[in-house]
């Protein structure tokens, strides 16, 4: 789970004692005073090891001023490994991970399809019990109950009976089925049980009352219709952004744009299970890691139309933590093809 953390509002007046309590502390990085106690500097995320902290005595001076990321006369970079690109060594620009996405969408439509496949045999063992299905007296030969526990500590169990009964052509037949609780308590092994079983094919049987086939057969078809069509879309999203990409690297060309607004936040990256309760997990747990991101807002004057296109992008940059953003009216360089194709370097 991914969390923002925003800078706070307290500040401190410069030159005068500071009254809080020892939790409180002052990052040696940005002299920003720090009063949630975390374990990070919520400004510049430098992390509290060998900070010193705030003490009711002691003066605070005014913090210095955080360094900047980079010369604002120059080009800024969203992405410092199309440098190359930038400086004519390189015409295409880092890949953006096409070959995951397509390999993630195969995998989804895999599993779709194996959902496909379920929810067949199950509609048709249905279809074949409502065709040729006979009643008849089964003996429950044995029992079990299985249990799972999740990742949040929640304990399910699952309640299972394994019969035999004879069908028409004098052949003894077992299967083990899942029962609910209350078909579970009251047929204790040895005890007779009405299962209905198809003629034509009598390995396809049932306890007669429980919904689990038909359960299994809606549950199977949901889960196909998911899996194919998130499997269809994340191959068809990636491809199209693959052509995007591929059209950029032939036939784009660099022109220049300018930053209007810019942000710096350091992010917060949870384990699954730390996403309930978060309020009260995040106060003693820390978080798995964090990293330093960047959004940026720019806008071009298309070679085309002459209309002002603008756009929104965000960029992982570890390298600039603790450093401040790209100020309004900093240069950029978008490699354009069309007012619908173009992407910031």
């Amino acid at each position: 789970m991914i969390s923002r953390v925003s800078p706070p509002t307290t500040t401190a007046t410069p030159g005068t004692a500071y009254n809080n309590t020892s939790t409180d502390w002052t990052c040696q990085h940005c002299g920003h005073l720090n009063t949630a106690s975390p374990h990070y500097c919520t400004r510049c995320g430098n992390d509290r090891t060998h900070q010193q902290p705030a003490s009711p005595i002691q003066p605070l001076s005014s913090p210095p001023p955080i360094e900047a990321a980079f010369d604002a006369r120059e080009p800024f970079l969203i992405d410092p490994e199309n440098a190359s690109v930038l400086y004519g060594s390189r015409t295409r620009p880092k890949p953006s991970g096409n070959r995951a996405m397509l390999f993630l969408g195969l995998v989804v439509f895999i599993v779709g399809l194996l959902g496909t496949l379920l929810a067949v045999v199950s509609w048709r063992n249905i279809a074949e019990l409502s065709r040729t299905g006979l009643e008849v007296q089964a003996e429950v030969i044995d029992s079990r109950i299985s249990t799972s526990t999740d990742s949040d500590g929640n304990t399910s169990t699952t309640t299972y009976l394994t019969y035999r009964f004879r069908a028409q052509d004098e052949q003894f037949y077992n299967r083990e089925q899942s029962v609910e609780r209350t078909t579970y308590n009251s047929h204790p092994i040895g005890s007779s049980i009405t299962v209905e079983y198809a003629a034509s094919n009598p390995d396809n049987s049932s306890v007669v009352g429980e919904r689990n086939q038909a359960v299994t057969a809606w549950a199977s078809t949901g889960f196909a219709l998911v899996g194919v069509i998130a499997g269809l879309f994340i191959l068809l999203r990636t491809a199209t952004k693959a052509d995007r990409e591929d059209a950029r690297h032939r036939h784009g060309k660099l022109i220049s744009a300018t930053i209007t607004q810019s942000d710096a936040q350091l992010r917060e990256v949870y384990d699954d299970d730390d996403s309930d309760d978060y309020g009260v997990r995040r106060q003693r747990r820390q978080p798995r890691y964090t990293f330093w991101e960047i959004s940026v807002s720019y806008e071009l004057t298309s070679p085309q139309s002459g209309k002002t296109l603008r756009r929104s992008t965000t960029q992982r940059r570890d390298d600039l933590r603790g450093k401040l953003p790209p100020p309004p009216g900093t240069p950029l360089r978008v490699l354009y093809v069309n007012d619908r194709n173009f992407t910031a370097l």
